[in-house]
């Protein structure tokens, strides 16, 4: 399934608002970034262990619905490959589902750090958790624990 298909699917789950056709197919052909599955890179002065996962995320941004990947998460943030990073401190609401999970979990978060195409680093920025359900915690916390003893 293509990346357009799977964020039509899981839209209207995620937010309840409608996008039209033309909205969506614009803001896919921005994502003209070649997606990888490597890490960014690995500067570990972090307050939560991160673990490699590979699936998408839906994000709105105040101006768009936008659908991505990440590469890596943990308890405290995610980082979000794409090649239109946004601002430092623009507020997202976050929707994604972990593997062998049934629900979405559904995150707000900040963005907290950011690297643009051309920098040496993988294009993408760093979302910080600022609010989430505490059941979505749970399942979260559980997801990274069991990849970390692994």
């Amino acid at each position: 399934r293509s990346i357009s298909n799977l964020c039509k699917e899981r839209e209207n789950d995620a937010f309840p608002f409608p996008w039209s056709e033309k909205s969506r197919i614009r803001l896919f052909e921005r994502l003209s970034l070649s997606f990888q599955r490597e890490s960014p890179m690995k500067v570990e002065n972090r307050k939560h262990p991160r673990v490699d996962v590979w699936i998408e995320v839906t994000f709105k941004s105040p101006m768009e619905l936008v659908c991505s990947f990440m590469p890596n998460i943990s308890k405290g943030g995610m980082f979000i490959q794409t090649s239109e990073p946004l601002a430092l401190g623009t507020v997202l609401a976050l929707a994604f589902q972990l593997p062998g999970q049934e629900n979405l979990i559904r995150v707000k978060g900040k963005v907290v750090w950011n690297s643009p195409p051309g920098r040496g680093r993988k294009p993408g920025m760093g979302v910080q958790f600022n609010e989430m359900p505490e059941e979505d915690r749970h399942i979260l916390e559980g997801f990274i624990q069991a990849q970390l003893a692994k």
